[in-house]
């Protein structure tokens, strides 16, 4: 969108309540950082070495791991055994 080319294009996202600055630049619904990402890491199982690798600094696993489903994004698991039947249901 360069509104040079198209004064109104910044204005032409449909009809709703929008907030046009907003949409220009939009980020992600939930908001995810690198902090994140390395308790994750440590939860599935990472030591030091292995998340120094992936983070290319000094990382460390906290003292405390999480759940690998406390990481904030959109997703869903099911704890499933190889070659055995399973079902999972979604509320």
């Amino acid at each position: 969108m360069d509104p040079s080319k198209n004064v109104d294009r910044e204005f032409a996202y449909g009809s709703g309540h929008i907030n046009p600055l907003e949409a220009i630049n939009p980020a992600l619904v939930y908001e995810t950082l690198k902090p994140d990402y390395i308790k994750m890491l440590c939860s599935a199982g990472y030591r030091d070495k292995q998340l120094r690798l992936v983070t290319g600094d000094n990382s460390t696993c906290p003292k405390e791991i999480e759940s690998l489903k406390d990481l904030n994004y959109p997703s869903m698991q099911a704890d499933v055994t190889r070659d055995k039947p399973f079902e999972v249901n979604i509320k």
